[in-house]
């Protein structure tokens, strides 16, 4: 009776322990689940918002070529021709630094 007894305790003993260490096994997964899809997402709009910037420079751009005359597809394709090179050229290199600082600043939430 009392083998019989131990087994039970023994039993319920280990169907206890099982229980807790899979409860802690699943809220980690959980835990790295969640961190994971918070990490794509931040990856996601990161990228989202360096596109929109891009984009945003690309706008300037055509808008700077419709301003200083001429369609804007003959202006892109005549680029050599513009008569402010040196302004136009500016504007795009200080977006890419944002840009740059930027991505740099993100890098950390998506590692």
């Amino acid at each position: 009776m009392e083998t019989t007894v131990l087994t039970v305790i023994g039993t319920l003993l280990g169907a206890v322990v099982t229980h807790l260490s899979q409860g802690r096994a699943v809220q980690r997964a959980a835990a790295l689940t969640g961190a994971e899809q918070l990490r794509r997402e931040r990856i996601s709009t990161y990228s989202a918002f360096a596109d929109a910037v891009d984009e945003y420079r690309r706008a300037r751009n055509a808008r700077w070529y419709r301003r200083n005359g001429g369609r804007a597809f003959e202006v892109t394709h005549r680029m050599h021709e513009a008569r402010d090179e040196a302004e136009r050229e500016r504007r795009p290199e200080a977006d890419v630094a944002a840009l740059a600082s930027f991505t740099e600043a993100a890098a950390p939430g998506v590692r």
